[in-house]
């Protein structure tokens, strides 16, 4: 949610995109796998005490949430549930198909993240997710997730075409067709500005 913030500052303080199709796109990638999840969701902070454990904990937290306010987000939170993502995906990829400018897409990133990092929401809760998706414009949601071979080939796809050389998230890619550059983390809007900078220069 930070580097999305990132992002969208850097996209607006860049005078030449104003001139420039600018198309945000969400990709999929399984930070944990599948199996993990055998037992569904689990208590959030207690995932990361384990992942981390408590000495590294106790500095990554503060850190967020200083890092959450610098970035202008209210309320973050490390309670509540975590949990698979995989219908998340899905959801992202049908978003994707209805409107192929990635607004839609990117409105319900924008919602997931949301619920995730500020209401305590699990990314595996289904009512969450459907809420996500009225609010982003997307319609038909509860019937996707109903279906759970709903958009999975497109999100497997996508994950073998996008997947090679990321080992954590976000992972962010610009390209101006002919040249792409990549970033690991929540960068700040500067290296974005950068980047943007670089390949309008080409």
């Amino acid at each position: 949610m930070i580097g999305k913030r990132n992002l969208e500052r850097a996209l607006g303080r860049v005078p030449r995109l104003r001139d420039v199709d600018v198309r945000v796109t969400w990709r999929p990638y399984l930070l944990t796998p599948a199996s993990t999840w055998s037992l569904g969701s689990v208590n959030k902070r207690q995932f990361y005490l384990e992942k981390f454990g408590e000495e590294r904990m106790r500095a990554i937290e503060p850190r967020l949430r200083r890092a959450f306010a610098e970035a202008g987000i209210e309320n973050f939170s490390m309670g509540g549930d975590t949990g698979p993502t995989l219908d998340a995906h899905r959801l992202l990829a049908y978003a994707e198909s209805l409107d192929h400018t990635g607004a839609m897409q990117n409105n319900l990133m924008e919602g997931l993240f949301k619920r995730y990092f500020t209401m305590e929401k699990a990314p595996c809760d289904a009512e969450a997710l459907i809420d996500a998706a009225r609010e982003a414009g997307v319609p038909n949601a509860a019937e996707v997730l109903a279906d759970k071979s709903r958009f999975l080939l497109e999100v497997e796809e996508q994950m073998r075409a996008y997947a090679r050389g990321v080992n954590g998230v976000p992972h962010f890619i610009l390209s101006n067709g002919s040249k792409r550059l990549t970033f690991g983390g929540a960068q700040p809007s500067e290296t974005f500005e950068d980047a943007f900078e670089e390949l309008l220069a080409r």
